[in-house]
Parts: structure tokens; C-alpha cells; sequence
């Protein structure tokens, strides 16, 4: 299932930047945008399609890793070093990540995030680690 998921992940990526964000933005009734990472082991750029948020000019994006007992290696990335490149639609921008550490801002985003995509409470259901939230702002 993984690979299964990782072949849609990366297919998704490849439509997403052909169409330069026309097609590939909006999926399952939600919001896609393209996160390029450096890794934290390699140092190679790594670019992977994810659901987010919109909060005032922030974006947030959480950690579900598919309720996998593991974080997403895009969450460990942000976390060695903040600074990504993130596609929404047809727009580009440099910004930094910084995992949501306030208990209300999280429940307050949680609630938001759920209403947004339902599945989210499975994937908490599926796994005992604390799912992260990370907001990204742009970077100066």
C-alpha cells in the first residue's frame, strides 16, 4: 500500500508542476500544494503533494503521515532546517516552517483541519504519536 501511495504521491507531483498548478491543486474536495524540503540526511531537495490550510497569509499543514506510527520525512526535514519551497496552485513562495507548539492554536487548527478532511481522525485513530501541525510563513 505505501508503494501504491508513494507511485500516486509522485505521479500527482509530476501533473502538478506539467501544469504549472492548473491541474492537481484541488483534490478530494481539498487543497493540494507542492512542499519541496531539503533532506536531512542527503541534502537533496525532496518535493511531495500534500492537503493544506489557508490561516490569514500562513499555510498549515499536518503531519498525518497517514496515521503511520512515524512522521512524514517531510515533517523531520522542516524540522532540520525550516526553510522550503512551497507551490500552491499557480503561485510560488520561499517560507519557513515551524511546527504549532501553543496547545489552543493546535486544538483551534485541529478542529479546522478536521472539518477540512474528516480522514484525519482516523489516521489519529491508527496511531499512538502526537500529530504534528506546522505552519508555514513566508520567508524574509
Amino acid at each position: 500500500m505505501i508503494l501504491f501511495t508513494r507511485l500516486i504521491g509522485r505521479n500527482h507531483v509530476r501533473v502538478y508542476r506539467l501544469s504549472r498548478g492548473l491541474i492537481g491543486h484541488r483534490y478530494r474536495g481539498g487543497t493540494v500544494l507542492l512542499l519541496t524540503t531539503t533532506g536531512r540526511k542527503s541534502g537533496k531537495r525532496n518535493t511531495i503533494a500534500t492537503f493544506y490550510m489557508r490561516d490569514a497569509d500562513d499555510i498549515i499543514l499536518i503531519a498525518s503521515n497517514g496515521g503511520r506510527p512515524t512522521h512524514p520525512n517531510w515533517y523531520l526535514n522542516l524540522k532540520e532546517n525550516p526553510r522550503c519551497l512551497v507551490q500552491a496552485g499557480v503561485k510560488k513562495y520561499e517560507m519557513t516552517g515551524k511546527t504549532v507548539v501553543d496547545h489552543k492554536e493546535r486544538e483551534s487548527l485541529w478542529k479546522r483541519a478536521v472539518a477540512f478532511y474528516p480522514t484525519y481522525l482516523d489516521y489519529e485513530k491508527r496511531t499512538e504519536r502526537h500529530i504534528q501541525l506546522v505552519r508555514l510563513n513566508k520567508a524574509l
